[in-house]
């Protein structure tokens, strides 16, 4: 097979890859994502087909997803930092993932995550207008909705707002049964009535 029409099938792949993994798991459809991987994969197979980059399919898919991932990937190592109460670094991060001119579904994770470290940082009225914003959203998916209520319920029960800390922990039950965050706030929700 031509190398030019190689890159183009495994670009094409890859962008169909990732929108069905977003429909599987019903999050919002990214029309810059999918955009971003086919003029990449246009660029990449172009360029072969005149000859000026021949590029192992291994590698392009590499670059593909650094590319359209690339605030997602800073997001991860913005927690990295918040969980090892680096919390000055985290925000830095992102910070930059923020001006990487993510995607919509980009900025709520951005979102989330830093309101989740805001949490941890103690810094809980900024974690809550932030997390409330999030969950304010139209388009969560089942497991956005789970995350952003259950560290809502985290937030207000370190606040001392038992009422609003059970219904959030309880939105986060009902949007995701048997997630992490389902099975975290049924634990928390247990510990408050003193179940064992």
């Amino acid at each position: 097979m031509r190398h030019d029409l190689l890159l183009l099938l495994v670009g094409l792949a890859y962008a169909l890859i990732f929108r069905v993994l977003a429909l599987i798991r019903r999050e919002e459809f990214s029309f810059q994502f999918v955009l971003e991987a086919v003029v990449i994969t246009l660029v990449g197979a172009g360029a072969s087909y005149l000859g000026l980059l021949r590029i192992d399919p291994i590698a392009f898919v590499l670059i593909l997803y650094l590319i359209t991932m690339r605030s997602r990937l800073l997001v991860d190592l913005a927690n990295l930092f918040a969980r090892s109460g680096r919390f000055q670094a985290a925000g830095q991060t992102y910070g930059w993932a923020s001006r990487l001119m993510p995607d919509t579904p980009g900025r709520r994770i951005i979102a989330m995550n830093r309101g989740a470290a805001l949490i941890l940082e103690g810094r809980l009225e900024e974690a809550i207008s932030l997390l409330e914003e999030v969950a304010s959203s139209p388009h969560l998916s089942p497991k956005q909705a789970a995350a952003v209520h259950y560290n809502l319920g985290v937030a207000y029960r370190s606040k001392g707002d038992t009422q609003r800390s059970v219904r959030h922990l309880r939105a986060a039950i009902e949007a995701l049964p048997g997630s992490v965050y389902a099975r975290h706030a049924q634990a928390m929700l247990k510990k408050r009535s003193g179940k064992k």
